[in-house]
């Protein structure tokens, strides 16, 4: 009698690359942009389950809590950033909970190897997308259609600074994306040895990767010490959703 095994429910975020044939940079851009979905896998414990309802908290109870985990696209882009997160609070999607640890609980660390991609998230992607995504034009089917079916995010392809029109790579597009993100999660300074190597960049500093483009350094401010920001003067009124390369 033949075994019959189970099917897998996940996939890593390094086999949804390979199954989908786009970089893995590719992908954690589709999890901090919130396109795709991660979850981390928590053992059982104890958790403080908050139901709010109008703003106003229904009920608080104690309870146990042990599964998939889903992170918020603002969890996703910190732990890119970062390198890791640690975690105290939580959401259960299926059950619309939150849930909170209790003070006398550690925190819970997360780092980008703990995350998974379930296989319903997976297709829901994919159908989003209608569906195109074994071939050899994945990742160009896939950033077009995102493109297409997006309100209005700035492309960091294009700016208007001082009466004058800029152009950037892509490497240098995403830099001022994650800098731009950050920005707007709270957390603007950016490692820039982590940014370089999440963008894709051999380059040793910033200042190399826009050495083309001067104009960056009225976009990005350096506290000296290796950090980078966007310019608090820098809007989403600067940055054009354009498709020139």
């Amino acid at each position: 009698m033949s075994l019959k095994i189970p099917k897998r429910t996940w996939l890593t975020l390094r086999e949804v690359g390979m199954h989908w044939k786009v970089d893995d940079i590719e992908v954690r851009h589709w999890l901090s942009s919130g396109y795709l979905t991660a979850h981390v896998w928590l053992p059982v414990m104890s958790v403080i389950e908050r139901n709010k309802t109008n703003r106003q908290t229904e009920s608080v109870r104690m309870h146990h809590w042990e599964g998939y985990t889903e992170l918020s696209k603002e969890h996703c882009h910190r732990l890119f950033r970062m390198g890791t997160i640690r975690l105290r609070e939580f959401h259960d999607t299926y059950n619309n909970l939150n849930y909170i640890l209790p003070d006398s609980a550690d925190d819970i660390a997360v780092m980008p190897d703990d995350l998974m991609i379930l296989e319903r998230d997976r297709l829901k992607f994919e159908q989003a997308l209608s569906g195109s995504i074994n071939s050899n034009r994945n990742l160009q089917l896939i950033t077009d259609k995102i493109a297409h079916n997006s309100t209005f995010t700035p492309s960091f392809r294009s700016i208007h600074l001082e009466g004058k029109q800029y152009h950037f790579g892509s490497m240098q597009a995403k830099a001022l994306e994650i800098l731009y993100q950050a920005g707007k999660d709270n957390h603007p300074w950016c490692n820039g040895k982590q940014l370089l190597a999440e963008v894709g960049s051999q380059s040793y500093t910033l200042s190399n990767l826009f050495k083309r483009k001067p104009i960056w350094r009225k976009l990005i401010q350096s506290n000296k010490r290796g950090f980078y920001r966007l310019r608090n003067a820098i809007s989403e009124d600067t940055f054009h959703n354009t498709s020139i390369i």
